[in-house]
């Protein structure tokens, strides 16, 4: 590269690069300045572009650039304690510059916040609307009016009466993984049944309730329960529960069930096993056993 003639201040003097390189080396302004960002010494910027020293003080003055003052430069330990706490309490660049030197905090800030300080705040300020936090709460951590945290949570779609809503229904949701009755998901919830139940319709719930509902019918089936047992613990008539099985889909779990203990006493005798080896083993009576041993022969 060359480098027209520039006046220069002291003494009057021309300096002139335009008929000879820059010793064997080239730099440019917009080099020259980066290197600076970045805390190179002149030493430094000197041995990586080939050029001495000298000429590299020269060019500092020409182009009215100064080397960052190494004194005042934080251990790498000390800038990652300094620079966490500087961002949560909202500093700018300019204001982290009053004690420490900007190359370093912009390149500290290129390592560890590739995305950049105001995406990042971006993003923390999404995160902090769409926390369980009150209005009251955030405003005061952000330092803003409750109405100004109100209205932006709204434009970002979370609102205290979206989330109040959100956070419910997935109250909800886990409540129906172990619940059979909406009656029973409303006082785990601490809902009224008839809000829990409007919840339910609402997201589409209805159809999972019932899958679920089902799954634990048939669990309690497997386990032995019967009809009368099932609705008395649903606290429904026979009746009724033929209608919730129905909707389940799962009408004929019973007589399925049924089957399959018959064939696996069926199974067992022809492996050996006597009448109340197997009433022990399945868990049901021996008068059952000698019964469908009998009947399903």
């Amino acid at each position: 590269m060359y480098i027209n003639s520039f006046s220069y201040p002291v003494k009057n003097l021309k300096i002139s690069f335009t008929s000879r390189k820059l010793d064997n080396g080239f730099i440019s302004k917009i080099q020259l300045e980066e290197e600076l960002k970045n805390g190179s010494s002149i030493e430094e910027i000197s041995q990586k572009y080939n050029i001495s020293s000298q000429r590299i003080s020269v060019l500092l003055r020409v182009f009215g650039l100064t080397t960052p003052n190494k004194r005042h430069c934080l251990s790498e330990t000390e800038l990652n304690l300094r620079m966490p706490k500087l961002i949560e309490q909202g500093a700018t660049i300019s204001k982290m510059s009053e004690s420490i030197p900007r190359y370093q905090i912009e390149k500290w800030l290129k390592i560890n916040l590739p995305q950049g300080l105001r995406e990042y705040r971006k993003q923390q300020k999404t995160l902090l609307y769409a926390s369980s936090l009150s209005n009251e709460e955030i405003a005061k951590i952000s330092g803003v009016t409750v109405r100004s945290i109100r209205s932006k949570r709204a434009k970002y779609g979370y609102s205290s009466a979206k989330l109040k809503e959100e956070k419910n229904l997935e109250l909800i949701k886990n409540a129906m993984n172990h619940s059979l009755k909406i009656k029973q998901i409303a006082q785990e919830v601490n809902m009224a049944a008839g809000t829990c139940s409007k919840y339910i319709k609402k997201y589409g719930l209805l159809e999972i309730f019932y899958q679920k509902l089902g799954q634990q019918i048939i669990q309690r089936i497997q386990e032995g329960t019967n009809k009368r047992q099932l609705a008395k613990e649903l606290n429904i008539s026979q009746n009724a529960l033929k209608t919730l099985m129905k909707k389940c889909e799962i009408e004929d779990a019973f007589e399925t069930h049924k089957k399959a203990v018959i064939a696996k006493v069926h199974i067992l005798s022809r492996e050996g096993f006597k009448v109340r080896q197997i009433a022990e083993k399945l868990g049901i009576s021996s008068r059952a056993i000698f019964y469908y041993l009998k009947k399903f022969n």
